[in-house]
């Protein structure tokens, strides 16, 4: 059965089949944004949440997030990635906990 969920701000909740698998629009917006080249900081999809129609389109994913210091320190977090006119751009990290 499909999943048909809106949150706050119109956000489109997407059904995943599977945990490893993302949608082809979210894995374009992912793919995009270049996150490895980050210095200091790696991230890790644990999900894709959904997706928001505003001045283009936000992807949100649930992401671990690891802070390379000596000992590493790793976070949940939500990044939104926006998609408008071809372009994509890292809009906001959210640290859950």
């Amino acid at each position: 059965m499909a999943m048909n969920v809106k949150l706050f701000g119109g956000i489109n909740v997407v059904e995943q089949p599977e945990a490893t698998s993302l949608p082809q629009e979210a894995a374009t917006a992912w793919d995009s944004v270049n996150l490895s080249e980050l210095v200091g900081a790696n991230y890790k999809v644990i999900s894709y949440i959904g997706n928001q129609i505003v001045q283009g389109v936000n992807h949100f994913f649930l992401v671990q997030q690891t802070i390379v210091l000596a000992e590493p320190v790793r976070h949940i977090a939500v990044i939104t990635i926006n998609e408008f006119a071809g372009t994509y751009s890292v809009t906001n990290i959210e640290r859950l906990y």
